[in-house]
């Protein structure tokens, strides 16, 4: 099924394939290495939060990867997002949209989630562990998330999971302007008021497009323009914090 994967843990339920992810890639696992789910009980996204992964509702997988430089490490989420609409657009009649820096959305609503976590492996290397969820049953999800979690559906599980991983290697020797080119083709950001915390400070602010390394570039009520490196981005102000 996954032609060039050298090793594979697959399982019906786990608790965080990251977090089996990270136990490997620290003992020594190769580059490419994979953990596939059928279900997590503690599935997490960004800064902690809880990943809704129920059985039978999505796709959980985790690459353990190992880049040859710098400048690739720095740009895993990137090319993770772009690698899962590759996918998506090539076994569905799908087009998602990715929001900077690592949701993809379809007609509003998340259809997949990308967390990076940084891993040294035992004889110092610095690599990453990349995990991808995406849904793939809206109604195998928890109903209070379905206002805002969608799903992408008529697509068999395996063959997605083998699309994404090989497009995710791909990517990954992508030139720098080549990989963010193509990210920078599916923003739903670019031209769009947006609200983003710095700080934790929510501010206002006009997303103008995304920088040669990643960063979005957005401009104040003050005409100035900022580069944004990592935070919160939201595209609706009632759903930010006040303040």
């Amino acid at each position: 099924m996954l032609t060039g994967a050298q090793e594979i843990e697959a399982y019906r339920v786990i608790d965080s394939t990251n977090a089996r992810a990270k136990a490997w890639a620290r003992a020594g696992a190769a580059h490419g290495a994979l953990v596939i789910a059928a279900e997590q009980t503690a599935g997490r996204g960004r800064l902690g939060r809880v990943f809704a992964s129920p059985r039978g509702a999505g796709l959980y997988m985790t690459a353990i990867l190992w880049p040859e430089s710098a400048a690739a490490l720095e740009r895993l989420t990137i090319a993770a997002a772009v690698a899962v609409c590759d996918a998506i657009e090539t076994l569905t009649p799908y087009r998602p949209g990715i929001k900077w820096v690592n949701d993809l959305l379809l007609g509003g609503k998340k259809i997949c989630g990308i967390l990076a976590e940084a891993v040294s492996s035992p004889d110092g290397r610095r690599g990453a562990v990349v995990g991808i969820g995406v849904n793939l049953v809206e109604d195998a999800l928890p109903e209070e998330l379905r206002a805002i979690a969608g799903a992408i559906g008529g697509v068999e599980r395996d063959a997605l999971c083998a699309r994404i991983y090989r497009n995710l290697l791909r990517r990954l020797a992508d030139s720098g302007d080549a990989l963010i080119e193509a990210y920078r083709a599916r923003s739903i950001l670019i031209g769009r008021e947006i609200a983003y915390c710095e700080k934790g400070v929510w501010r206002q602010a006009l997303a103008e497009g995304i920088g040669a390394a990643g960063e979005l570039l957005v401009r104040g009520p003050d005409g100035a323009l900022r580069a944004l490196r990592a935070g919160e981005v939201t595209l609706h102000r009632e759903e930010a914090p006040p303040g």
